[in-house]
């Protein structure tokens, strides 16, 4: 049975100590991104400081890495095959089979790597930071102060096929979050330097989005809110970064889980597997020597099963030929 803790207003809520596999012996500077694709049987994720892109295959337990002269901060699935890129500077197409005949994998050629968007190249302080494909086709993504005194200066984008990146939301320091209701028409987004996680409506036939209101007060010992997946029941399930756990909200934003974890810093996770119950958790190594010591998990990808089935990613509509780049 989990154990129980309480909320200051007397709630109980469910605590739990998984199992943890340990899936790759790559460990990640700030591992980031987990994207399950159920098509071939592999997860994908990010070492943003380790300018990776990473390839787990689910059949052979393999490890497979894409290195780039930048920091690559999130990515996601495309319809077309290939890989959807959050660089530091824009949003990419990436395709993993022109790169795979290239004659170093660890150095994607040109042709490999083609622009979808330029978003907040001109903010040298700035940089691109979570990621995700949205129900509606479009790549999500948001961005963040690189200073170590943060201001509101980022934001979060909406970008299409056609290269647009709407801004949908702004006066963030550190955009991340991201998470899309069942039936898509709310999407979740957290400041992980703020105290809210936000919810935006989104109306999937006039492709409009609402303002972001506030839908989850975090709480001290919770965690800062990071990277998140959503279950098939419309919870969502948040990394607590610096306080080693995934908090699992109900639909109305309350606390009803908490999966203690065996690292400080869990960045994000996504459901996966073959009923889509496996949580895939991603982690970075504490800015700490010495916290980093003591956990010899920090910045390796882990897994867990879940009671839960989670929402399979959604995938990039491409329809649009994109600029090569030179």
């Amino acid at each position: 049975m989990p154990a129980r803790i309480t909320m200051p207003a007397g709630r109980p809520v469910r605590e739990y100590s998984p199992e943890i596999e340990v899936l790759s012996a790559y460990v990640a500077q700030v591992g980031e991104s987990p994207v399950w694709d159920a098509c071939n049987g592999v997860l994908y994720w990010v070492d943003i400081e380790g300018h990776s892109v990473l390839q787990w295959t689910y059949r052979t337990g393999a490890t497979r890495q894409w290195r780039f002269d930048r920091e690559v901060c999130s990515l996601g699935l495309s319809d077309d095959q290939t890989l959807v890129l959050a660089l530091r500077d824009g949003v990419y197409r990436f395709d993993t089979k022109l790169a795979a005949r290239s004659n170093s994998p660890l150095a994607p050629s040109c042709e490999a790597l083609t622009l979808i968007a330029e978003i907040e190249a001109d903010i040298a302080t700035n940089r691109l930071n979570d990621g995700k494909v949205g129900p509606d086709g479009a790549f999500w993504v948001g961005s963040m102060d690189q200073r170590a005194e943060k201001a509101n200066v980022a934001s979060l984008y909406r970008v299409g096929s056609d290269g647009r990146a709407q801004r949908v939301g702004e006066n963030v320091k550190v955009s991340n979050g991201l998470g899309f209701s069942p039936d898509g028409r709310y999407v979740y987004h957290s400041d992980s330097r703020g105290p809210w996680i936000l919810r935006y409506a989104f109306d999937p036939v006039a492709q409009t989005v609402g303002a972001g209101v506030p839908w989850i007060e975090m709480q001290a010992g919770w965690g800062r809110p990071d990277g998140a997946a959503v279950d098939v029941t419309g919870c969502y399930w948040s990394c607590g970064i610096d306080a080693g756990r995934i908090n699992r909200f109900s639909p109305e934003g309350e606390l009803v889980e908490v999966y203690r974890l065996p690292v400080t810093h869990p960045t994000m996770c996504c459901f996966g597997g073959a009923n889509h119950t496996t949580l895939f958790v991603t982690s970075l190594l504490p800015p700490d020597a010495g916290l980093a010591a003591t956990q010899p998990l920090a910045g390796r990808l882990f897994s867990f099963q879940a009671a839960v089935a989670g929402l399979p990613a959604s995938r990039f509509k491409s329809s649009q030929t994109h600029s090569s780049l030179t």
